[in-house]
């Protein structure tokens, strides 16, 4: 059986923090954030963060545009995640719950990886209080009790700091706070070998608080 999207971008997630990169704080530069190349629309929750700022598109969108992925390429393909929501009804109770599946699909960057295709990049702590019970009433700010240590606590960390990162990558400034030490690493290596739907799960959320603060409509991740 294959892995699952939460294995996968786990273990990737995983392999930066072993290389000493934590990839919800790494400076954006003057690119600014990871766009598809033929929508220009931004990637969103666990991509904005896993992907490097340039233009990427998928196979099909490549080929029909005339272009073509470098031979030396066709292996270094870059994962982008979305989710797949259901309303399933309780045949018994009938009442309707919702259910969000990840999944995925590959995508090369068409400025390094492709031939044939032009750029069409165009010119261009408020997370943790977005939290509150009467805004996105995320459990690690609206519950009482919450401690240091505590899972709530540390996904609600994981959701302000990637929630900093998204931020500072739209406006297109660095982000100064980074924290790259060993025993920073090291804690969330822990964390996430624990719980590999953590990060997926904490890149939705943070996705969401961004949102807010931007005045942007929320859509689910």
């Amino acid at each position: 059986m294959g892995k699952s999207v939460y294995e996968i971008i786990t273990n990737k997630i995983i392999e930066k923090l072993e290389a000493g990169v934590v990839p919800w704080r790494k400076p954006f530069n003057n690119n600014g954030v990871p766009v598809n190349w033929k929508t220009q629309k931004a990637y969103r929750g666990i991509n904005a963060l896993t992907l490097e700022p340039g233009e990427y598109a998928s196979k099909k969108q490549i080929l029909e545009a005339g272009g073509r992925i470098k031979k030396e390429e066709l292996k270094n393909s870059h994962i982008v995640v979305y989710w797949l929501w259901k309303v399933i009804e309780d045949e018994e109770t009938e009442e309707k719950k919702k259910f969000a599946k990840p999944l995925y699909y590959r995508v090369w960057e068409i400025n390094k990886q492709c031939t044939g295709l032009k750029s069409r990049r165009k010119e261009e702590t408020m997370v943790h209080s977005t939290g509150h019970k009467s805004r996105l009433d995320r459990p690690g700010i609206s519950t009482k009790g919450v401690a240091f240590g505590d899972p709530i606590y540390s996904k609600e960390e994981l959701v302000a700091e990637m929630g900093a990162a998204m931020l500072c990558g739209i406006a297109g400034i660095a982000n100064v706070t980074i924290d790259n030490s060993a025993s920073y690493i090291h804690s969330w290596m822990s964390q996430l070998k624990k719980d590999n739907k953590l990060v997926l799960q904490a890149a939705a959320q943070a996705q969401k608080a961004t949102d807010y603060i931007l005045g942007e409509k929320i859509v689910e991740q």
